[in-house]
């Protein structure tokens, strides 16, 4: 799976959630005068998609086999984790 590398940043004035270096678009946000707030946080959580991604990689990694196979508070954060990994990167896990 390829994706833009981040860091991915949000311009709140422009609406557009974009690469520092060099200037590439990932998207525009429509502005949306009547529900500016929601544009604002879409742009946030966008931006932040390649950190998140790569911080849920770090722990899924971070977790041994072991974990996978015995009933743990955790477990079901982990399944979500990992589901969600796999639909940022297109991976059936």
């Amino acid at each position: 799976m390829t994706h833009t590398p981040g860091p991915w940043e949000y311009d709140g004035g422009a609406q557009i959630v974009e690469v520092a270096r060099p200037h590439m678009r990932i998207c525009f946000l429509p502005s949306d005068h009547a529900d500016y707030a929601s544009s604002e946080h879409n742009g946030r959580l966008i931006a932040a998609a390649p950190d998140l991604l790569r911080a849920l990689q770090n722990i899924s990694a971070g977790l041994n086999s072991e974990f996978d196979s015995s009933p743990r508070i955790l477990a079901r954060e982990v399944k979500e984790a990992r589901a969600a990994i796999a639909k940022a990167t297109g991976e059936n896990r």
